[in-house]
């Protein structure tokens, strides 16, 4: 009755993929708010901005539902 249950390791490549998902989400996040707030202050937001937060967004997204799959496969095949 006392078994000892393990979780499966969660290995390098997929932490990394979540950190690194989690690191872009957040420059992505933090772009899209200062272009946001520099548009209210009625100042002209440089074109950076605007594609830092249109293309690193879904590269986030992508990459932590990657290491999510993988450790849903992980977790199925133990």
């Amino acid at each position: 009755m006392n078994e000892k249950t393990t979780s499966p390791r969660f290995d390098g490549p997929v932490c990394g993929l979540a950190i690194i998902g989690g690191v872009l989400a957040a420059i992505s996040i933090l772009a899209g708010v200062a272009m946001l707030l520099m548009t209210w202050a009625q100042l002209n937001p440089p074109y950076v901005l605007t594609w830092l937060t249109m293309i690193l967004l879904p590269i986030a997204f992508l990459l932590m539902l990657t290491s999510l799959i993988l450790l849903i496969v992980r977790r199925k095949t133990t």
